[in-house]
């Protein structure tokens, strides 16, 4: 994502975070740097404190659904149809189903279900 504010604008620099986002925290973002605040609780987080500074990590993992289905991708470049985007960037390898990935995907389904919980307790 890229993000140009008159802050950045005006300096003629930028900073590059690596930080993973979600399409929903753009109206957060949107709302902090108009001035304003949100009086409700909900998931999406502005990206305002990552966007000041390279090393503010924004979230550690970014989740995605679409009918249904999950995926959740991370740092680490492994998503739920598992592959490593490291070594794989092409995703020809589907590692999930494999017994030494049993481990990553246990992980995933955790982390996915950790972030569904928190989503609904922060609805209004």
């Amino acid at each position: 994502m890229i993000v140009r504010t008159p802050q950045t604008a005006a300096s003629g620099k930028g900073i590059v975070n690596d930080s993973l986002v979600e399409n929903f925290d753009i109206g957060p973002t949107l709302v902090e740097l108009a001035g304003g605040t949100i009086d409700y609780r909900q998931f999406a987080r502005s990206l305002c404190r990552s966007m000041a500074s390279a090393d503010i990590e924004h979230r550690p993992d970014g989740i995605s659904e679409f009918r249904g289905e999950f995926m959740i991708t991370n740092r680490e470049g492994k998503s739920c149809l598992l592959f490593n985007l490291e070594n794989d960037p092409r995703e020809t390898r589907n590692l999930a189903g494999l017994p030494e990935s049993r481990p990553i995907e246990d992980d995933l389904r955790l982390r996915i279900l950790e972030r569904l919980s928190e989503s609904q307790l922060k609805a209004p």
